[in-house]
């Protein structure tokens, strides 16, 4: 076996030092490391992505599907707003909350859950 620390440390840097856009900042991907066979998520980066095991930390790794995701979607009135995840959903909800958007004789929003397998 080889000590690859080095270069892992050395891919650290090199993700560090290479900003992503700001539509991926907060992208995951699911990853299996080569290495260890650990399974977990990783930031999105096109340079790599780091094993989720503290203990290899490696970037021999490949992204693999998720078997499916839940998403909505969502529709304003009679427009379609998008699709988007559960965790979307419910913050949008909460934000309309907050600016007093959402009541029984206001409600527009309808929205139909599907399930995307990508």
């Amino acid at each position: 076996l080889v000590d690859h620390t080095m270069q892992w440390e050395q891919m650290d840097l090199a993700l560090a030092e290479t900003p992503m856009p700001e539509e991926l900042l907060n992208k995951t991907v699911t990853i299996l490391c080569n290495d260890c066979q650990t399974k977990g998520t990783a930031p999105y980066h096109v340079l790599g992505f780091k094993c989720a095991n503290g203990e290899c930390g490696g970037y021999n790794t490949r992204q693999i599907m998720d078997a499916c995701a839940n998403y909505t979607l969502l529709y304003r009135g009679a427009n379609y707003s998008g699709l988007v995840t559960a965790a979307e959903e419910e913050a949008a909800h909460e934000e309309e909350e907050e600016e007093g958007e959402t009541s029984p004789q206001n409600a527009t929003n309808d929205t139909t859950h599907v399930t995307r397998c990508d």
